[in-house]
C-alpha cells in the first residue's frame, strides 16, 4: 500500500489538492505439494482425461478417500488435499480536490476515480475420487442391502482394482476481473448565521459493471432468440406440431453485440447531502445531517459454460458391474464379464476373493 498527497495554494482563497493511493494484495494459500511434472499422468490416468484438465491441476495429487472398515465407521487416511487459492487484488484510487473560499461560503469540489482489478491464478478444487467396498463385497449391495456379506470387501481393494464408487471432476474458471468507479462531487459549507453553518452538496456515482478480461461471463437471458435445440426437434410432435421453433437462450458477454459487463451502467445515482452545525454556546454544538447513498454492485450473471463440475458414474447397471470394467456398457467388446447373463456370477466370484 502506498499514498501520495500534494497540496498547492493557488491564491489566498483557492487551493488544489491531489491524492493517490495504490493497494496490492497477494493472497496465496496453496495446500499440499505441487509437483514439477504431470502428476495425473504419472498415476496412470489416460491422456484423454488429463488432456482436458486445467494446467495447474495436473501438477497436484488428486483427492482420494477410502471408506471405513465394516460398521465401525473408522476411515482410512486420505490421499491428496485441497487445491488452495492463489490470487492478486489491485486497486488505484485518484482524488483531485479544489477548495474555494468566498465570503461565507467554502466550496469544495472534486472527483473520486477508482480502478479495481482481481486475478486468480490458482486452482481452488481438485478432482476427487471415493472408494468403498461396493465392488469388492460378496453380494450386490444394491439388491442385498441387508445380506450377510454387506460388510465384506474393502475400499482399498476397490482402489487397487480401479473401481471408484464416486468422484467429481472440476473445470473452474480463473477470473480476471476489473471494475471502474468515477464519482464527481461538490459541497458548500455555508456560514448562514453567526451560530449556524449549513452543509449542502451532492455526489454522482458512475460504477461500471464487473468485466472479465477474456469475456468469460454470461449475459442476460434472451427471450426472443431462436434456441439451437430447435433444429433437433422433429416436426409433428404432439406438443409443438409443425412449428418446432423454440425461443429463448443464454447470451454471453461480448458476443453478438451483448455488452461485456453483467449490466448497463446506471447514470442516475445522484446522491444529495445536507447537514448543519449549530453553536449553542462556547462549550456545546449541535450537529446533524442526512444523505443518500448507493451500494456498489459487484454481481455477475454467472459463468455457465465456463465452469463446470461433472460427477463420476460408477456403473451402467445399477452398481452390479463397475464402469471401469465395462467402459462401453454391458456389451463392451473383448470384455466377456460385462455380458448380462454372466455379470452377477462373475462379479460375485471376483468380489468373494476379497
Amino acid at each position: 500500500t502506498g499514498t501520495v498527497n500534494w497540496t498547492h495554494v493557488v491564491s489566498p482563497n483557492l487551493m488544489f489538492n491531489f491524492a493517490a493511493d495504490i493497494m496490492t494484495y497477494f493472497n496465496t494459500a496453496i495446500q499440499g505439494p505441487k509437483f514439477a511434472g504431470n502428476e495425473v499422468a504419472a498415476l496412470g490416468f489416460a491422456p484423454a482425461y488429463y488432456g482436458q484438465l486445467m494446467g495447474a491441476e495436473t501438477h497436484k495429487f488428486p483427492n482420494i478417500s477410502f471408506s471405513g472398515i465394516g460398521s465401525s465407521g473408522n476411515s482410512y487416511g486420505q490421499l491428496g488435499g485441497a487445491g488452495g487459492y492463489s490470487g492478486n487484488n489491485h486497486a488505484l484510487d485518484l482524488l483531485p480536490t479544489l477548495t474555494y473560499i468566498h465570503g461565507a461560503h467554502t466550496i469544495r469540489a472534486g472527483v473520486a476515480i477508482d480502478f479495481y482489478q482481481k486475478f486468480q491464478s490458482g486452482v481452488t478444487s481438485l478432482d476427487s475420487y471415493s472408494f468403498t467396498n461396493n465392488f469388492t463385497s460378496e453380494y450386490d449391495q444394491s439388491v442385498y442391502s441387508e445380506g450377510p456379506g454387506w460388510y465384506t470387501g474393502n475400499s482399498i481393494a476397490s482402489a487397487l482394482l480401479g473401481y471408484p464408487n464416486s468422484g467429481t471432476v472440476h473445470y473452474i474458471l480463473l477470473p480476471f476481473d476489473s471494475q471502474h468507479y468515477i464519482a464527481p462531487w461538490v459541497q458548500d459549507d455555508w456560514k448562514f448565521t453567526k451560530n449556524l453553518t449549513l452543509n449542502l452538496g451532492f455526489r454522482w456515482d458512475f460504477l461500471t459493471p464487473l468485466y472479465d478480461r477474456f469475456n468469460r461471463l454470461d449475459g442476460a437471458f434472451n427471450y426472443s432468440v431462436v434456441n439451437p435445440v430447435s433444429a433437433s426437434i422433429p416436426q409433428g410432435t404432439a406438443a409443438l406440431g409443425n412449428d418446432t421453433t423454440l425461443t429463448g437462450g443464454q447470451t454471453f458477454a461480448g458476443v453478438n453485440g451483448v455488452p461485456r459487463g453483467a449490466y448497463y451502467t446506471n447514470k442516475l445515482n445522484i446522491q444529495p447531502r445536507v447537514g448543519f452545525a449549530y453553536r449553542i454556546n462556547d462549550r456545546m454544538t449541535l450537529r446533524g445531517g442526512a444523505g443518500m447513498n448507493y451500494m456498489s454492485d459487484q454481481t455477475t450473471n454467472g459463468t455457465t459454460g465456463f465452469s463446470t463440475s461433472s460427477a463420476y458414474g460408477n456403473s451402467v447397471d445399477n452398481g452390479v458391474t463397475p464402469y471401469t470394467a465395462c467402459p462401453q456398457g454391458t456389451s463392451t467388446p473383448g470384455y466377456p464379464n460385462c455380458t448380462r447373463s454372466e455379470e452377477r456370477r462373475v462379479g460375485k466370484e471376483c468380489r468373494s476373493r476379497w
